[in-house]
């Protein structure tokens, strides 16, 4: 790929504006975004809106990174432009209708979906233990998850979904968790309002099967709290009582002032492995890895895109149906659509 197109320049599409700047075989890079005042380069040109895009630009793949409110229309103007590859920030869209309205304008477009959390070197580990101690006799008996989302954003751009489809991406389509017959949602509970401006909980827990065998899933939300935390704590054992613990921790604050992103292994209590990898490098393996995906002659039958609507019925499934709760007057920044058919 030589051109590029980027769209939208805040944290995320400024980190993936400097790879590419620093990627000596992309020729050029176009840049739409209204807010964004600098003057254009031999290699970049940057553009306020889609329509100063020049007719006669060769664009090989577009990257979407605006707020998810405006991916819906920076999408449909990308697939109408007839780029083929196409990268969008996770979540992909916000609502079932959105999905809706973009998948007649696809065609053989490949579209990857930005879950950077994949990209960690400690989820790779942890898929290879969860494989190695299921051949071993063991089965996942309980997975906790936690997740807290600090307090460094506007209320009025706050986007719970923008988190919570993290961990639910790992466990669904990156852990492989499947759905039992019938999902029972055992304990639903929302804690204080947004507005309040103090704690903002979400406690859910499933009945799921993982590889045929019934794991118990809970997961923990909370946002405006001081610190980040993403962990998932997976407990496993075998016939014999013996037990495993196996813990991963992405974008850890550690006291040396890195961020690092950490599996811990532990067998009947006791410390078996641990390793630590730099948190930041997943942009890089992300990046590379939609090229690669861009590069090949594979048509995309866009696995990826399909797993972001998977995950949106969860979402729809999970915060949508509460009784004697007003979930528009908890959340007021999700867009929710009342469904009869709770499907995952």
């Amino acid at each position: 790929m030589k051109h590029i197109l980027c769209v939208g320049i805040g944290k995320m599409g400024q980190l993936t504006l400097d790879y590419f700047k620093n990627d000596k075989t992309i020729e050029h890079i176009y840049v739409v975004d209204p807010k964004f005042q600098t003057l254009s380069t031999k290699r970049v040109t940057y553009l306020k809106n889609f329509s100063q895009l020049p007719s006669s630009a060769q664009i090989d793949a577009a990257f979407i990174m605006t707020p998810v409110s405006a991916h819906q229309s920076c999408l449909e103007q990308v697939l109408k432009a007839g780029i083929q590859n196409i990268f969008i920030e996770k979540p992909a869209l916000q609502s079932k209708d959105e999905f809706q309205a973009v998948l007649p304008l696809i065609q053989n477009q490949k579209i990857a979906v930005g879950y950077i959390l994949r990209q960690s070197k400690a989820l790779r580990d942890l898929k290879h233990f969860l494989k190695q101690y299921a051949h071993a006799g063991f089965s996942l008996t309980q997975c906790n998850v936690t997740y807290i989302k600090p307090h460094d954003f506007s209320l009025k751009q706050m986007n719970a979904w923008e988190e919570c489809c993290h961990p639910w991406d790992l466990l669904f389509c990156c852990l492989n968790f499947k759905k039992a017959q019938k999902t029972v949602v055992k304990q639903k509970k929302l804690i204080n309002d947004l507005k309040s401006k103090q704690t903002v909980e979400a406690k859910v827990k499933y009945e799921l099967t993982f590889h045929r065998q019934k794991t118990d899933l809970n997961i923990f939300f909370s946002y405006l709290k001081p610190h980040r935390k993403r962990e998932f704590v997976f407990e496993l054992k075998d016939n014999q009582n013996q037990s495993c613990k196996m813990v991963l921790s992405l974008d850890v604050a550690e006291s040396v002032g890195k961020v690092l992103d950490k599996i811990s292994v532990y067998q009947n209590n006791k410390p078996v492995y641990q390793a630590t990898y730099p948190a930041h490098e997943k942009l890089g393996y992300q990046i590379k890895n939609v090229c690669n995906y861009f590069n090949t002659n594979k048509k995309s039958r866009l696995h990826l895109f399909k797993d972001s609507m998977t995950l949106q019925n969860i979402h729809d499934y999970t915060f949508g149906d509460m009784p004697n709760i007003h979930t528009k007057k908890i959340f007021p920044f999700m867009r929710y659509q009342n469904q009869n058919n709770h499907e995952l």
